[in-house]
């Protein structure tokens, strides 16, 4: 990138937390996409609105996407363009129908807790749907993402 120091050959990114400091920054904050250069903010996407991005995992992901393309040497706006058309994948968080306010999501690929817990978490007030045989280390995982369930079938 034209702006891009000659040394400036690493960006740091994260879903986690904030990220500070010198160099080439990426990462989201409460549904936010940042991207920081040499102290100052230079890009912002709001992730919030983009259905095929749920979740602090979906975040994630978009946060090395950007980077990665960053570096090629797209434009944030192009970048953002591309996040909000990406439908997700199937069966993975797709919202497969909305009526009457309500959001039917297909998360059938998440068969193990890990997955599932990111699921849990990226949603609210869930009527939870869920089915199988319990894998190793049972399902004591999944507690931290249970708070926004309602009711589970």
């Amino acid at each position: 990138l034209p702006e891009a120091p000659a040394d400036d050959r690493v960006i740091r990114v994260s879903s986690a937390k904030k990220l500070q400091g010198p160099g080439w920054l990426v990462f989201a904050r409460k549904g936010f996409l940042s991207e920081w250069r040499k102290g100052r903010q230079v890009a912002a996407i709001d992730l919030r609105a983009m259905t095929g991005l749920p979740g602090a995992h979906n975040h994630q992901n978009a946060c090395a996407a950007y980077a990665a393309t960053r570096a090629l040497g797209l434009a944030p706006k192009t970048i953002e363009e591309g996040l909000a058309s990406y439908p997700g994948l199937p069966h993975r968080s797709q919202t497969i129908a909305e009526a009457g306010g309500i959001r039917y999501v297909n998360d059938s690929k998440a068969t193990n807790v890990d997955s599932a817990l990111k699921a849990l978490e990226a949603f609210e007030n869930i009527r939870w749907i869920c089915g199988g045989l319990e894998k190793d280390g049972g399902l004591s995982g999944l507690q931290p993402g249970l708070k926004n369930v309602k009711k589970a079938y």
